[in-house]
């Protein structure tokens, strides 16, 4: 009611716009209760349905909306949808955001993520733009940990860059592309401005590699 109350009174939206904002933050409530393993214990059919359907969005290996969404949103950060390398940007500063939210099923969690078809010019634009990293864990589906960093962060950007020679040893070429620029917890665990912004309370060794959870229960 809060909400609503929120939105009727700043008079901006017609009714059919509150409706949809309300249904929107509705479907985004299923979605944290699944992703933060916080769904009541009590659920009617229609309940029970809701939260199938986000089981295997939030599992399907194409597909990482599901797991950006409940990544930016735990944050406190903004979505930027439809613009490349950016998916959201911190809401005060202003400062775009690159989300790399990975979801195992039958191993550990390590800290990974990857940039796809990367070029040099890429590269150069994230430094120009000053992107803060935000990588996060999911087991299952469940959100197991988030943490953010500086994109231009010595050791990581040299990673980056690294890969991305090895793939175009020339420099930018016409239709060619560094397919996986690939990154592991080793490469930002020294990283500038590094902040554990969330940390699941169910967490284990079976959820995630012993040394990779020492690490991240110190920071």
């Amino acid at each position: 009611m809060e909400y609503e109350n929120q939105l009727r009174e700043s008079a901006e939206y017609t009714e059919m716009e509150i409706q949809e904002k309300l249904s929107d933050k509705q479907i985004l409530d299923y979605k944290i209760n699944y992703a933060l393993d916080t769904i009541p214990e009590c659920l009617d059919n229609k309940d029970k349905v809701i939260y199938k359907l986000i089981n295997d969005m939030a599992n399907d290996k194409n597909s990482s909306t599901f797991r950006e969404e409940i990544t930016i949103h735990q944050c406190g950060y903004e979505n930027s949808p439809g613009k490349l390398g950016e998916d959201g940007f911190v809401p005060v500063t202003r400062r775009p955001i690159e989300v790399k939210p990975q979801n195992v099923t039958d191993k550990k969690l390590g800290g990974i993520g990857q940039f796809t078809d990367f070029t040099h010019s890429r590269v150069e634009k994230y430094k120009e733009s000053n992107i803060l990293m935000v990588v996060s864990g999911f087991h299952n589906g469940k959100l197991k940990f988030i943490v953010e960093f500086d994109f231009i962060s010595e050791n990581f950007i040299k990673h980056i860059k690294s890969r991305v020679s090895k793939s175009l040893p020339n420099g930018d070429e016409s239709s060619k592309y560094c397919r996986s620029a690939g990154f592991g917890w080793n490469q930002w665990k020294d990283a500038d401005n590094l902040k554990l912004l969330y940390l699941s309370d169910n967490i284990d060794h079976k959820m995630i590699t012993g040394p990779f959870l020492k690490f991240i229960k110190s920071l």
